[in-house]
């Protein structure tokens, strides 16, 4: 029980990740950029 729950957990926290990641892509591309650019 604990292990499957464990699994859920990291299966959502991996969609969460994939969800950011873009997100953290496009922040860290306007950042290097500049915000005005």
């Amino acid at each position: 029980m604990l292990l499957g729950f464990s699994f859920d957990r990291i299966g959502s926290e991996a969609e969460l990740l994939s969800k950011a990641l873009p997100r953290l892509k496009k922040i860290l591309a306007s950042y290097h950029h500049g915000p005005f650019d």
